[in-house]
């Protein structure tokens, strides 16, 4: 019987999370980026359309739209599989406690405490993607523009303490 390397398990879980973090970023790109790119959508409907009463304005695909039909659903299959990719990861966390290793204990408890604040970050981004799409379009616009979604600093806390410097 052939066993796999003492740290495998281990690695299994560390690059399972690095993997799901990285996913977990992607996933607020692009409710961002659509966002930015439902303004673009607009723009070019408008240079398209001489009259602007016209309904296909009001009224534009929802397949075309950057919150439409198409984009819900791949966002939708995109969280699914995050989500899966983390609820394995708790049956490799408890074997990996169990691997023999000269690097010490395994911090069980830690990657426990990492996987559920993924799930309630996974869980925050789909909430803030649906209430998006329930949103009109003028709601989304004054909402990016009139609060600290896309504030740098609320993005990243580095941004914030390298303007504090700055400003002393």
């Amino acid at each position: 019987m052939i066993l796999p390397p003492a740290n495998s398990t281990r690695k299994l879980v560390r690059r399972s999370h690095a993997k799901c973090l990285e996913q977990l970023g992607r996933v607020y790109a692009a409710i961002t980026t659509l966002w930015v790119e439902e303004q673009r959508h607009e723009d070019r409907l408008r240079t398209k359309q001489v009259d602007s009463f016209d309904s296909t304005t009001k009224n534009h695909s929802s397949e075309a739209a950057p919150f439409g039909q198409a984009s819900q659903k791949a966002a939708q299959a995109r969280m699914y599989a995050i989500r899966n990719k983390l609820n394995s990861t708790k049956i490799a966390n408890v074997q990996a406690a169990f691997d023999l290793t000269f690097r010490g204990d395994w911090p069980q408890a830690e990657y426990f405490r990492l996987m559920r604040l993924q799930l309630a970050l996974l869980q925050a981004l789909a909430q803030l993607g649906l209430a998006l799409t329930r949103l009109e379009p003028e709601w989304r616009k004054q909402l990016v523009h009139q609060t600290a979604f896309l504030n740098q600093p609320l993005v990243s806390p580095r941004s914030l303490a390298s303007s504090s410097c700055a400003i002393r």
